[in-house]
């Protein structure tokens, strides 16, 4: 991030949405969803791996902000992490809200510029390290590449 508040603003956008998708699948099983477990099926696939896959998206995302917040060096890698899984759940999901439930269109269109722009911010970060094999002070910077769930490579620089 440029600024503490850039990172303050993308660990609340992270927290916020992070903690809405935990709480809607929560309350999504506790309504008695998943009749046959495991083995539920919705639209020929088994819909536990999907709600799996969306509340580890919200449980990293929740673990990225507070990453951000107390300043941890690995909460640059995660918030990344956190944003490609949103970006991916929330196309996902946008497929089925557009036939099934409307009116979740507009806060999943919110998540999905939200993740995009968060990208673009870490993006700006690590623009303001140097290019890749560049350096700082005459040092070569080290750097590290990370796969985001997208299928994109990001790379950073840990501050010295």
């Amino acid at each position: 991030m440029r600024s503490k508040r850039e990172s303050r603003a993308l660990a609340g956008f992270l927290g916020f949405t992070g903690a809405g998708i935990v709480r809607y699948w929560a309350r999504w099983l506790r309504q008695g969803n998943l009749k046959e477990g495991m083995q539920t099926v919705e639209g020929d696939s088994y819909v536990a791996l999907h709600v799996a896959a969306e509340v580890l998206a919200g449980l990293v995302s929740v673990v990225a902000a507070i990453g951000l917040v107390t300043g941890r060096a690995w909460a640059t890698i995660a918030a990344a992490f956190a944003l490609g899984m949103v970006a991916y759940s929330t196309i996902n999901a946008l497929g089925w809200a557009l036939r099934n439930e409307r009116k979740l269109v507009v806060p999943l269109l919110g998540a999905l510029g939200g993740s995009l722009r968060g990208l673009a911010a870490l993006l700006r970060r690590q623009e303001g390290g140097g290019a890749v094999g560049g350096t700082a002070g005459g040092r070569i910077q080290r750097r590290h590449a990370i796969v985001s769930p997208m299928g994109g490579v990001l790379t950073y620089c840990p501050k010295r």
